[in-house]
Order: C-alpha cells, then structure tokens, then sequence
C-alpha cells in the first residue's frame, strides 16, 4: 500500500496574504497628497494627449494648473511620491519636482468614472474628491516619462 504526500493548501492566514498581496499590486496609491497609477509589467500604450501644467498643492489636494486655477487633480506614473519638506513630487527617477514647477508628459484628461482600468478604489476617490470645475482628472500614462520644466 502506498502513501501519497498530501498536497499544499493555500488556506487560513497563507490564503489571506497571499489574496491581499494580490490585491494591492493592482492599483495605484495614495501617498499624502501625490495620487499613482499601478506599476505595469508590459506597456499598454495610453493616450496620446498631452499633459502639462504647475504643480500646484492647494490645501491637501495636489493639481496641475494649465492657465488658471483651480486646475486637475493629477495621477502620476507608478513610482513617483510624496515628499513634505519641501514640498515636492519625487518622480520614478529621482528628479524632484517642487511645487510651483512645470510639469509635461503623455497621459489624458478624464472624468473621474473614466479613469485608466487599474487606478484602485483609493486613488479613484481621491481624485474624484478634488475634481474642480471641469470635472476632470489629469493623469500621466502608467509607465510614462514626465518631464519637468516642460508645460507646453
């Protein structure tokens, strides 16, 4: 008579981490007022507009301004943060991009309910939060090269 070895289950706490560690890499973040898309493993492309503006913190929300206020609420490329002192983007990169400073790269405006697949729940409510008049939400394509001093 033989024995089989039994087989690996995934249950119990195991299953539950390995479900969360599945769910939070696919969407973006919150991290202070700097809202990011998800990292994407192959490119998807995105759309081809432009999208450029000051980098403008307004209380909590962080926006890009084209011409004049109150500007978008902005999603940046997967990797990009939040630094507080001084107050700053912190790109994929490295590059540091203070507040004030101009900002251009590939990406879309959107509603909020047409925002890229991917965003996560939190992003998206965040953005939708800060929507001003327009009813946009400015965002950089996951992915994508945002360059500074580049507005236009």
């Amino acid at each position: 008579m033989s024995r089989t070895a039994p087989r690996p289950r995934f249950g119990g706490l195991a299953g539950l981490a390995l479900l969360a560690l599945t769910v939070t890499g696919c969407s973006g973040s919150v991290d202070g007022p700097a809202l990011t898309s998800q990292r994407q493993l192959v490119d998807r492309g995105g759309d081809a507009a432009f999208v450029g503006g000051s980098v403008e913190l307004d209380g909590d929300r962080l926006l890009l301004v084209l011409d004049d206020p109150p500007g978008y609420p902005v999603i940046w490329p997967a990797g990009t943060r939040w630094q507080d002192d001084p107050p700053a983007v912190v790109l994929a990169d490295g590059t540091v991009v203070a507040v004030g400073e101009q900002v251009g790269g590939a990406g879309g405006y959107v509603q909020p309910e047409d925002l890229p697949p991917g965003v996560g729940a939190d992003v998206a409510a965040a953005a939708t939060g800060c929507v001003g008049d327009s009813g946009e939400v400015a965002f950089f394509n996951p992915g994508s090269q945002v360059t500074p001093g580049q507005a236009d």
